[in-house]
């Protein structure tokens, strides 16, 4: 029996966002797929990011009937950083919700993503902002292999 490649829900997240990023209303930013953020290589002075990262309270699988199958939820976080402006974190962040909401079926490897909100962060005096989203990707109904 063939094995499938697990794609990570940040890697599905970031291709969903790569496909779907409509320049011609906000410039397309940098976006970074990860667990481990190299922060070094984040430069906001040349550009805007996105940073997709696995959410700290991590995946929950839950079985399903005689554990054949299973439902599996993960939270995801889509870190914006700009050094632009406000409005610029906002426009990022509005083309993101609406890849998410009008896209969520088109996810790679998982069923659906979902939009559950966005925090902001801003450093005003060093001219940064900062904004995160909160994601969720999910698909029900997996088969588990015994």
């Amino acid at each position: 029996m063939t094995r499938v490649k697990e794609v990570t829900a940040s890697e599905a997240l970031k291709d969903l966002l790569d496909t779907y990023w409509d320049a011609t209303y906000v410039k397309k930013p940098t976006i970074i797929a990860t667990a481990k953020v190299n922060y070094g290589k984040v430069d906001t002075a040349r550009g805007d990011f996105i940073i997709i990262k696995l959410a700290p309270a991590g995946e929950d699988d839950r079985p399903m009937g005689n554990y054949t199958y299973r439902n599996q939820t993960i939270p995801v976080l889509a870190e914006i950083r700009t050094k632009q402006d406000d409005q610029r974190m906002h426009d990022l962040k509005n083309e993101l919700r609406y890849i998410c909401y009008n896209k969520k079926h088109d996810i790679d490897f998982y069923q659906l993503v979902t939009y559950l909100g966005f925090t902001t962060e801003v450093e005003r005096d060093q001219n940064y902002w900062r904004g995160t989203c909160k994601l969720e990707v999910s698909r029900v109904g997996v088969y588990v292999l015994d």
